[in-house]
């Protein structure tokens, strides 16, 4: 497997909410560095969170918030949520408007951090990606749309395509969300991805438990820790 550091984030919403400060710190603890929440319309089959528990999260918890923006028409709530605090904004290629990409390069100079989600079986556009300029390439696993999908194996070839561009572009990462396991998790890495969102797969019960976060880290093989970004 690749030597390259691997990073960790959470997916809020497969997280118990009426204990959500207490869970995420104990995710914290275990070596999950960011915070992923979903802004959804309908369009994609479900909702996500409220653009205001940004600020809340980001506050209270202090970890860096990435924002999965799930919506057809993305131009009108990135500058919401980039002045609620998203460190990272993530955005679908194929909403990518020339009206988005007015307001993904205003983001960037204002120093948040733009990625391009790719669906499982859509190769990246690297003619968008020389405009975008995207730090991150992120690959949805599943079908957009809910916890609990099934893995969708197409998407280790999506994973290769995308980490062809990083170190060659603007891209320095690549990220998995959806169905990351033990059992997945491993292909991915070997795939060439580097980041990975965590949800029901590793937490089933929507609670901070070790003994399902480590066998995860050993089937990275990263379970020494070494390789955990933080």
């Amino acid at each position: 497997m690749s030597e390259t550091q691997l990073t960790f984030s959470v997916s809020v919403v497969c997280i118990n909410q009426t204990h959500l400060w207490r869970e995420l710190t104990a995710i914290r603890s275990l070596g999950v560095s960011r915070l992923h929440i979903d802004i959804i319309d309908p369009s994609f089959g479900n909702l996500g969170m409220a653009p205001e528990s940004i600020r809340d999260l980001s506050d209270d918890l202090r970890m860096p918030v990435d924002v999965h923006v799930m919506v057809a028409e993305p131009s009108l709530l990135v500058p919401k949520l980039v002045d609620r605090g998203a460190q990272a904004i993530l955005v679908h290629q194929r909403h990518v408007t020339p009206e988005a990409l007015e307001v993904l390069r205003a983001a960037t100079v204002g120093g948040t951090e733009v990625g391009l989600v790719l669906d499982a079986s859509e190769s990246p556009r690297d003619w968008l990606i020389d405009i975008v300029r995207p730090q991150r390439l992120v690959v949805m696993a599943v079908t957009p749309g809910g916890a609990g999908r099934p893995f969708r194996r197409e998407a280790l070839d999506t994973v290769r395509m995308a980490a062809e561009f990083r170190g060659k572009s603007s891209v320095e990462s690549v990220e998995v969300d959806g169905a990351v396991s033990s059992i997945t998790i491993g292909k991915l890495v070997d795939a060439g991805a580097d980041s990975f969102v965590l949800g029901s797969s590793v937490f089933p019960d929507r609670v901070a438990r070790a003994d399902r976060f480590l066998p995860l880290l050993e089937a990275a093989g990263a379970a020494d820790g070494e390789r955990v970004g933080r």
